[in-house]
């Protein structure tokens, strides 16, 4: 089935959008012959993810729906849910990795990249907005670009109307469009926990659809921020193109936001690249699953010199579930297993929480249990967390702490 994809300008400009308080039945999806409203899924999401995730993939499983908004971000309703697939983000044809022969070896990213990074203003990493796992890496670098010195993070998906983000600790529904995925929001409740300022940066309103006027916006507001006090150094989380130096093939050739930022700040940002080399294929088969960077002496390779300074490839194991897969690139993480019992034999959604976290909090981690589920698993970090499993009209029928 062929998906229209809703541009990105309205992906994102979903966040801030003042949601309908509209009661509205999982059944109605899928049932009745118009589409539901976008926003009543956006919504109803929260107040009741199992139903309106099965509601949803049953809809746009009929042909005739398959263009409608609601289709459009089926995906990000399943990654909300936790229902990792496992594929590789690759959206352009691998590229050719260095090999031996060039002189060049695989180091582990996390013993290469605080080198790169201690004496940069602004770092700037790209990942896929709809695939989790590449937000691994943008949390794995939280932890020493604090203690570099890194005191913001900086986020497309972030509305900056959520004024107590920072004292509540973590995100909730209305905190922004990609945060209500577990792995984003992980992101963000690390961030805040090390001291770092959270903050959004995209300005969609400036020139609608106009990439030009986008791209430039994005890197005006990232300018103020790294300039509104002394001293100030700042983590950009970028979706895909946006961390381009120069103008290429994406974006309709226009100057993307990092070209643009340098030339504002007379700065050179370091921009990591994990998009189009993440997952790449390699033989170098005595090499444990994880996050890489080839270098030559002191010299890191990039696929793409002159667009980054370098290039992330992944190895990870994509014939087991994605949770196992990821376990060796996030060693903060544990796996969990989740007692389908509570579920009574019937489908239901399992959610990690912190203890004191809101109902309206982004849960560290969930998965929906079918039917004939006997168990599963959650990733999630240390610390004293509760589950809480909740029916289809949305009602927590258990809690377990842990």
């Amino acid at each position: 089935m062929t998906r229209r994809a809703i541009p990105v300008v309205l992906l994102a400009g979903l966040i801030s959008l003042s949601l309908p308080a509209v009661a509205a039945k999982d059944a109605d999806i899928g049932q009745s012959g118009s589409a539901p409203h976008l926003n009543d899924v956006l919504e109803h999401f929260t107040e009741n993810p199992l139903g309106y995730s099965v509601a949803v993939e049953r809809y746009c499983a009929v042909d005739s729906h398959a263009d409608s908004d609601v289709c459009s971000v089926a995906d990000d309703v399943s990654s909300w849910s936790g229902n990792y697939d496992n594929r590789k983000v690759e959206i352009v044809p691998p590229v050719a990795l260095p090999t031996d022969r060039d002189g060049y070896a695989p180091l582990p990213a996390m013993d290469m990249l605080p080198k790169l990074t201690k004496d940069r203003r602004v770092v700037i990493l790209n990942e896929v907005h709809d695939n989790p796992e590449t937000r691994l890496l943008a949390y794995a670098l939280l932890g020493p670009l604090r203690e570099q010195g890194f005191d913001t993070v900086a986020l497309e998906t972030i509305s900056n109307d959520d004024s107590a983000l920072g004292s509540r600790g973590y995100p909730v529904f209305k905190s922004g469009y990609y945060t209500r995925e577990p792995t984003m929001a992980r992101l963000v409740r690390e961030a805040l926990r090390l001291g770092f300022h959270v903050v959004g940066y995209d300005s969609l309103s400036a020139g609608g659809n106009d990439v030009a006027l986008r791209e430039q916006a994005q890197a005006e507001q990232l300018a103020k921020i790294v300039s509104s006090g002394a001293g100030h150094r700042v983590f950009v989380v970028a979706g895909m193109a946006h961390a381009y130096k120069k103008a290429g093939t994406y974006l309709q050739g226009v100057d993307p936001m990092a070209a643009r930022l340098a030339a504002i700040l007379k700065t050179d940002p370091l921009s990591i690249d994990q998009i189009y080399t993440f997952d790449s294929a390699w033989g170098t088969s005595h090499v444990p699953d994880g996050l890489y960077v080839f270098a030559r002496n002191s010299k890191v390779w990039t696929a793409q010199p002159g667009q980054f300074d370098v290039s992330i490839v992944a190895r990870i194991n994509r014939r087991i579930p994605a949770r196992l897969a990821w376990a060796p690139l996030a060693p903060w993480l544990h796996l969990v297993k989740v007692d389908a019992r509570p579920c009574a034999g019937r489908p239901c959604m399992v959610a990690g929480y912190r203890p004191g976290d809101a109902a309206s909090a982004v849960p560290l981690d969930q998965v929906l249990l079918s039917k004939h589920s006997s168990d599963a698993q959650l990733l999630l970090p240390a610390g004293e967390t509760v589950l809480r499993y909740r029916d289809a009209a949305g009602k927590v029928i258990a809690t377990d702490p842990r």
